[in-house]
């Protein structure tokens, strides 16, 4: 049985409604958020400024710019 009171450590959502990995505690929303590069100079290293519905919404570190990221929820 998944557990429903596990947090993901990154965002902090609730595992029961974005289905956790235990193993590492990051939910797979930001899994794959995480393995999308800025599309601007695509560097990975940039920081979640919120989301709305299916998208995502993400400043680069390295060049600044703001960018949509498409969050794939698994099946």
């Amino acid at each position: 049985m998944p557990q429903f009171n596990v947090r993901c450590s990154l965002c902090g959502e609730c595992g029961s409604e974005r289905r956790m990995n235990l193993e590492d505690g990051i939910c797979y929303y930001c899994r794959e958020e995480e393995s999308t590069p800025c599309q601007t100079c695509g560097s990975y290293d940039a920081s979640t400024l919120g989301t709305l519905g299916n998208l995502s919404w993400k400043r680069c570190h390295s060049c600044g710019m703001d960018f949509y990221v498409t969050i794939k929820v698994p099946a």
